[in-house]
């Protein structure tokens, strides 16, 4: 970093190499009319043009974070749900602001111990219209494109990231256990159940997300798109209450289009509201981009899990991390 700021040059970060071999090997771009060049922020064309400077963070939003290429929803699922919390986003950047030799800093816990990952600012973008590839943090944020290429660094190339699970990506971004719910072919007395475990993480604040139509059973997705639902996505969720009457309704944030939203019972339009309702289920909140309250029931029956990441260190809990050998034998192993 010295010399970079004493030779006033960008840093370049030969651990994780400006290369295809970084990018790793992707169907979508083995086209023979797609060629990939690195670029830096000053050199990427984005939708934004010149309404905003580049920045690490611009006042982010879950709605800032736009996916590209990658089939990563699951990471990037996790990551517009700590953007919920400003807070503990901004703990994953030991880099604060915006570095004028493009390196950066990322916290991220990885198998369980936080380690520290060095990146440099270059992303992948098409070479003829130098629009960035992968993720793309709106507003000219640099937040989302540099956890994403964090985590490709550790993992060998963005390739890789093709696929995983919400709760995976809460624990690399949180450092806490995480807990999965199976909300689908719930019997009678399992909705009590999953109920009281929404429940009992709400007043702790521990982070929610959910995944619509990406589970085992048929789904129709004309149906789920009528009703206001992208199917085979993640909505963050962001409250669960129960009314004095015995409403039971949760509040979602769709992060990925904030006019797609949810159209039935204890939507925006639903002609059921009473004034009670209304102040019982804090409908004020639910103006906010993207989010709308359901009944419970009607969440059960469209979305198939729970990913829940339970933050205890703002609680007064404290944790002790070992490295532990565990002699992996592959030979032996079932």
């Amino acid at each position: 970093m010295w010399d970079c700021e004493n030779n006033s040059q960008f840093f370049v970060d030969d651990s994780f190499s400006r290369s295809n071999h970084s990018v790793g090997s992707l169907a979508q771009l083995e086209r023979p009319d797609f060629s990939i060049v690195w670029l830096r922020p000053d050199q990427i064309v984005t939708r934004d043009g010149q309404m905003f400077r580049w920045s690490l963070f611009n006042n982010p939003q879950p709605t800032d974070i736009v996916q590209g290429l990658l089939g990563n929803c699951w990471l990037l699922s996790a990551v517009a749900v700590i953007a919920e919390r400003r807070d503990i986003l901004e703990q994953l950047f030991i880099t604060k602001e915006y570095n004028n030799r493009g390196v950066y800093e990322v916290r991220l816990c990885i198998d369980g111990i936080w380690q520290r990952i060095i990146v440099d600012d270059s992303f992948p973008c098409h070479r003829s219209s130098h629009r960035q590839i992968f993720a793309v943090g709106l507003k000219k944020q640099l937040w989302v494109s540099l956890v994403e290429k964090a985590i490709a660094k550790h993992y060998g190339n963005y390739a890789i990231l093709r696929s995983g699970l919400i709760e995976e990506g809460l624990a690399i971004l949180t450092g806490q256990p995480t807990l999965f719910i199976d909300m689908e072919f719930l019997g009678a007395d399992d909705f009590d159940i999953a109920w009281a475990q929404l429940s009992s993480a709400r007043d702790p604040r521990f982070l929610m997300t959910c995944s619509c139509g990406a589970g085992e059973r048929f789904i129709d997705e004309a149906e789920y798109r009528q009703v206001g639902f992208l199917p085979h996505h993640a909505y963050s969720l962001l409250d669960v209450r129960q009314t004095d009457d015995g409403h039971r309704g949760v509040r979602l944030r769709n992060p990925w289009r904030e006019d797609i939203v949810w159209r039935g019972e204890f939507s925006r339009d639903w002609d059921g509201w009473t004034d009670q309702l209304r102040n019982e289920l804090a409908m004020g909140e639910a103006a906010d981009p993207g989010t709308f309250w359901m009944p419970f029931q009607q969440f059960a029956f469209y979305f198939d899990s729970v990913e829940i990441a339970q933050l205890r260190e703002h609680f007064g809990w404290t944790a002790t991390r070992y490295s532990v050998d565990i002699g992996w034998d592959e030979q032996n192993s079932w």
